[in-house]
């Protein structure tokens, strides 16, 4: 009975060191608690700036000395827009082709290139033409 209690005491002491020895060392430390964490500086708001006022929009002035040609009467069609002189409206794609036109400021509008043939002056919206429906060659201010 003896052998067997003595047996008994060298294998766990056998075991003990074995696991001493894969724990890294023969006494096991114990586990401190971690101290608590710092408090943060806590940082200041910025203040809120308030908002700069709303300006109005400056109201929409009428354009003066814009001359708009439409290839309809009565205005119908995509307007051709000139906002400065055109001595040659072929060169801009719409020679004889003005059916009405709309004017502020005063414009000249003629028959030919250049300013030549018939001019009328026109100040405001002319529906309709008359004898130069569809014979505008040329406009400019003035």
């Amino acid at each position: 009975m003896l052998g067997k209690a003595l047996f008994l005491a060298l294998l766990m002491a056998s075991a003990t060191s074995v696991a001493a020895q894969t724990l890294g060392g023969p006494q096991i430390q114990p586990v401190r608690p971690m101290p608590p964490p710092r408090p943060q500086p806590v940082r200041p708001v910025p203040p809120v700036r308030p908002m700069p006022p709303v300006r109005p929009m400056p109201p929409v002035r009428p354009v003066h000395g814009r001359l708009m040609l439409y290839p309809g009467a009565h205005y119908r069609g995509h307007p051709f827009v000139l906002t400065r002189d055109a001595p040659n409206l072929a060169h801009m794609g719409f020679n004889d082709r003005a059916m009405s036109l709309q004017a502020s400021g005063v414009w000249l509008v003629c028959q030919h290139a250049n300013y030549r043939g018939y001019c009328h002056r026109v100040r405001s919206g002319m529906p309709t033409l008359g004898s130069l429906s569809r014979q505008i060659s040329s406009a400019r201010r003035g």
